[in-house]
């Protein structure tokens, strides 16, 4: 009886272990790792994808299940690592090249500060007034036609706008305006100039003497000083009367 009972339970065991090794010649080493748990999803498959209950099976069999999740996970966080070593390698390269990606920003600013006054100038400098028009006609004088030609031919970027002071003169704006335009088209071409009003008188002069002017005004302002008392209730004097 002990012998019959022997032999099938080494007949079992053989068993077990011809399956196993028929599931190891067919399953290929994949995501899950270890043998055994291959043969078993292998096992377990049975060409219906399944495998310990997930759909899929085993990576090993082909399907997407516990290995292959992992796998895809692991992929996952690579390709996250990888963006994250890209951006900082970004910032870390902008930061040792600063303030080149800056510093037209900054430029920009500080231009935007005197664009003002430059427009302003120009507007000035393209003005005219009653003393470039014929008081009795409204067309232009000799001083004004001269002004325009030099405004035509001397304005940045071929900027031909010329302002007309519309303020209280002598002589209707229209007038004036009309003649100008006239002016233009006859020896620049129609629509080569931009005539529009100003309400803001011209203010000209030598730029040489305003600069020796004001080079003058600072040469003979004194120093600033301040004056520190010499009384009794100097810092210089508590500290005699109270030093030990």
């Amino acid at each position: 009886m002990q012998r019959s009972s022997r032999m099938v339970a080494t007949l079992a065991v053989a068993a077990v272990m011809s399956t196993f090794s028929f599931a190891h010649a067919q399953c290929p080493t994949g995501d899950c790792g270890v043998v055994v748990q291959q043969a078993s999803a292998c096992s377990s498959c049975n060409g219906s994808g399944t495998a310990f209950g997930y759909p899929g099976g085993c990576g090993g069999c082909g399907g997407s299940g516990i290995g292959g999740g992992f796998g895809a996970m692991r992929a996952d966080l690579r390709g996250q690592v990888d963006q994250m070593k890209y951006q900082s390698e970004k910032v870390r390269a902008r930061n040792d090249a600063w303030p080149k990606p800056f510093q037209c920003a900054d430029r920009q600013t500080y231009h935007n500060v005197w664009n003002g006054f430059y427009e302003s100038g120009f507007v000035a400098q393209c003005t005219l007034i009653d003393d470039h028009f014929n008081n009795e006609t409204g067309e232009l004088n000799p001083y004004g036609q001269s002004v325009v030609r030099g405004l035509m031919k001397n304005s940045p970027n071929g900027k031909g706008d010329v302002f007309i002071y519309d303020g209280p003169s002598e002589v209707e704006f229209a007038t004036k305006q009309r003649s100008v335009n006239d002016f233009v088209s006859t020896w620049y071409g129609e629509g080569k100039a931009q005539v529009a009003a100003t309400n803001r008188w011209p203010l000209q002069g030598n730029g040489l003497r305003v600069e020796t002017t004001n080079q003058l005004f600072s040469d003979s302002t004194p120093e600033p000083i301040i004056e520190v008392p010499t009384g009794g209730g100097s810092v210089a004097q508590a500290a005699q009367n109270g030093g030990g």
